[in-house]
């Protein structure tokens, strides 16, 4: 599994202090294995292409308690 994270905000030149609301998002790339979606938390799950997942009544299945 092929895990992004970004944290938001940024970091003052001047202090090196950082800067903004330092929220975290996470990106997961499951390919075509919804299981391992399972046991992510958020209060968002938004789906790229879900046209091209086989099993698509599985993934919804899969991410509705996640939420």
């Amino acid at each position: 599994m092929q895990e992004m994270v970004w944290k938001m905000g940024y970091i003052d030149l001047d202090t090196g202090i950082e800067m903004g609301s330092k929220n975290q998002v996470l990106g997961v790339s499951s390919k075509d294995d919804e299981s391992k979606l399972r046991g992510k938390r958020a209060v968002f799950i938004g789906v790229e292409e879900f046209g091209t997942f086989p099993r698509l009544v599985d993934l919804y299945n899969v991410l509705i308690p996640s939420v």
